[in-house]
């Protein structure tokens, strides 16, 4: 991994005894930055000069430009938290008045400001400065590890250091000159380490496999993709009659959703990103618009499909022709809309869906320069995520890794997606908790993740003594499935999770009632909103 250091020992063979500590000190801090702690540093005269040096490499950018959590609206850089002894003169003219033992200094800070995990590295060239002695007997005391830097032998901080570094030279100043080279070097190696090629603060992965090099992605514009779905294929509220159901079954859905609308419980969609590509989303914002859903569950491509309709008008690229040519999935606008969105929800601690509508409304924006202008979605209008962030609903986004087309790119920040989701997770599960005087859960065309957040939901609601009772719950799929065949191991309905858990599993657990819609959600979804409408303009008037 350190190249760095293998490329300072064949140019400075005099330090090759020195190779094994080096890496082993490399180790150590790198551990300790991940883990929240600090490096404390410390030395004497020209060492305490070097002590600054290393922090202020350290603190900002050395080699790569840096990336942190948080962006600067300024352009300051990432750093790592150092803390270099010997700093505050008033501290220190206390201790040496206070204290009758000499030396004490850097002892005192370190005792009041380091804790368990913490690194000190200490820099003499002598390896006699008795201030530093003092700082590693009393670092063993709270926990914290030791690493110096000095002359060879170095003795006796050599040797009560956990990682003893030595460098050889004929005098002081040969010394300090390998000193700079070794410093330089574990400088440069924590660096790449913590920060990596990209400059992102995200930690080392450890794993022993390869893994793979995702700055060698070539991406390409959405703007010159062409799409099986686009904003002329949209179904318009306005071309849809509003008319009772024939299919018994979804025109008790429809009553049942307007019923507790009208007595405020919860109407809750769940649904797989073909409503988005069948052109259904300006029926759903009708929806949302009226206050008629209380929260919109999507999978992980829902807001794939979501935004690049807001932002060209356009999506659902044809895998057919893009997969052989290592094309699919590769629009380098669509991975930086919604990795920015999971990275701005863990930043401001919000859900995902939460963050990518407010950045389709314009209220986050993804360009650090406050003079570069909005990034524009000229058909925001046909988002559902911008609609339901405007209505102040709830959309949530219930992504996994590696399931979606923005997870193969270079600005895929998993940490950030697993804690977006989380949040997110976390809003439909309360939404859960408020079905306990009933409300209706449509779920339409999620058929893997969305059933098994609903299970998991309902049961942390009945945990905390708030069960869903009395709920209807549907599911509209495609799919011929005999129903008496669900417990059944040897019949493929049994291994159908939507159906199965949100059908029959969770009505049957809280005397609710599960209807399962079998059809083409072109038809059945359009008889269901359609009835919808009929009930609203027929017996409330709205």
């Amino acid at each position: 991994m350190f190249k760095r250091n293998e490329k300072l020992i064949n140019k400075n063979p005099e330090l090759k005894k020195a190779e094994k500590k080096i890496k082993e000190a490399i180790d150590l801090i790198c551990s300790a930055f991940e883990k929240g702690n600090k490096l404390y540093i410390a030395g004497n005269g020209g060492s305490m000069s070097d002590a600054l040096h290393i922090s202020a490499e350290l603190l900002k950018a050395f080699k790569i430009k840096r990336k942190g959590l948080i962006k600067s609206s300024m352009g300051l850089q990432a750093g790592v938290p150092v803390w270099v002894l010997g700093n505050n003169p008033s501290l220190y003219s206390a201790v040496g008045n206070d204290f009758k033992q000499k030396g004490l200094e850097f002892a005192q800070e370190l005792f009041a400001s380091g804790k368990e995990g913490d690194v000190l590295m200490g820099i003499s060239t002598s390896g006699r400065a008795e201030n530093i002695q003092n700082a590693f007997q009393t670092a063993r005391q709270i926990g914290v590890k030791t690493v110096s830097l000095t002359g060879n032998p170095g003795e006796p901080i050599s040797g009560q250091a956990d990682i003893s570094i030595k460098t050889i030279g004929g005098d002081t100043a040969q010394i300090q000159e390998n000193h700079v080279k070794v410093y330089h070097t574990l400088c440069m190696c924590i660096e790449e380490t913590l920060f990596g090629k990209e400059g992102r603060l995200t930690g080392p992965y450890k794993t022993r496999f390869d893994l793979f090099d995702f700055s060698k992605i070539k991406t390409y514009s959405l703007l010159d993709r062409e799409n099986r779905s686009d904003i002329n294929r949209l179904s318009h509220p306005k071309n849809i009659k509003a008319q009772p159901a024939q299919n018994k079954k979804i025109a008790f859905l429809a009553e049942k959703t307007v019923e507790y609308w009208k007595e405020g419980k919860p109407v809750i969609i769940m649904m797989g990103a073909h409503l988005l590509k069948n052109g259904f989303s300006p029926l759903l914002i009708n929806l949302l618009n009226r206050g008629i859903i209380s929260l919109i569950a999507g999978n992980g491509a829902c807001p794939i499909h979501d935004t690049e309709l807001a932002l060209c008008g356009g999506t659902s690229e044809k895998v057919s022709t893009s997969l052989p040519t290592g094309k699919f999935g590769f629009a380098k606008e669509t991975a930086m809309i919604i990795n920015s969105a999971y990275f701005e929800a863990f930043k401001r601690k919000m859900g995902a869906g939460e963050a990518l509508g407010a950045i389709l409304a314009g209220d986050i924006r993804l360009k650090a320069d406050p003079n570069a202008g909005k990034l524009e979605f000229p058909y925001k209008k046909y988002s559902i995520f911008y609609s339901a962030y405007r209505n102040k609903i709830p959309i949530t986004i219930h992504g996994t890794i590696g399931t979606d087309i923005v997870d193969q790119h270079p600005n895929s920040f998993f940490e950030a997606k697993g804690y977006a989701c989380g949040v997110d997770f976390s809003i439909f599960a309360q939404m859960a908790s408020c079905l306990e005087n009933g409300g209706i859960i449509i779920d339409i065309g999620g058929a893997v993740t969305q059933p098994e957040v609903l299970l998991k939901s309902v049961s942390m609601a009945a945990n905390i003594g708030k069960p869903p009772h009395g709920i209807v719950t549907a599911v509209f799929d495609l799919f011929d499935v005999d129903l008496k065949d669900m417990d059944n191991e040897e019949k493929s309905a049994y291994y159908r999770r939507d159906i199965k858990s949100i059908v029959m599993r969770i009505p049957h657990a809280f005397k609710g009632k599960g209807l399962y819609v079998q059809g083409n959600q072109k038809k059945t979804f359009v008889e269901y909103y359609s009835h919808i409408i009929y009930l609203l303009e027929n017996r409330t008037g709205i």
